[in-house]
């Protein structure tokens, strides 16, 4: 759900044949809103599939059963990992707005976020994105950085 800021309900559901040779991307054909992206694969995740049996078409089936967990699943792991580093109250559909999070301080600008997040409007991506104050004091720091000493002055008029 983080990496490919999926949804509980998608990343219960990922199926083997989504992934590309070699999994380097992943395309969720049954989407909340049909919005059918090549997701590419982080490494680590990349790693950690090569130990996933493929007896079944879905990559995290039920023990024994071979069909998909049911819906919120993951809610009570998560809730305990999140009270295990003091983020009371975390949820599965936090993992989406944490991987936007992510992506915004890492640079990425906000419509790329919201084409790997499927978004239809570029307001709901800006809702899931968590800015924090030192998230602006970096951002003041970089804008009103001191010119360098090669910089050209402008001249005036």
């Amino acid at each position: 759900m983080l990496y490919l800021g999926l949804r509980e309900e998608e990343a219960l559901h990922l199926k083997w044949r989504g992934f590309s040779e070699g999994y380097k991307t992943y395309t969720h054909d049954d989407t909340k809103g049909f919005e059918a992206v090549a997701l590419p694969v982080h490494e680590e995740i990349l790693g950690l599939l090569q130990f996933l049996p493929k007896d079944s078409e879905w990559v995290l089936p039920q023990p024994g059963l071979g069909i998909p967990h049911e819906g919120q699943f993951t809610k009570k792991a998560i809730a305990r990992a999140g009270n295990a580093i003091g983020v009371v109250g975390l949820t599965p559909h936090r993992m989406r707005g944490t991987c936007a999070t992510l992506m915004a301080r890492a640079g990425v600008n906000a419509f790329t976020i919201k084409k790997a997040l499927r978004h239809k409007d570029i307001a709901t991506t800006e809702r899931y994105v968590q800015m924090v104050e030192d998230d602006i004091r970096e951002a003041q720091a970089v804008a009103f950085a001191p010119p360098s000493p090669n910089t050209v002055p402008m001249r005036s008029r």
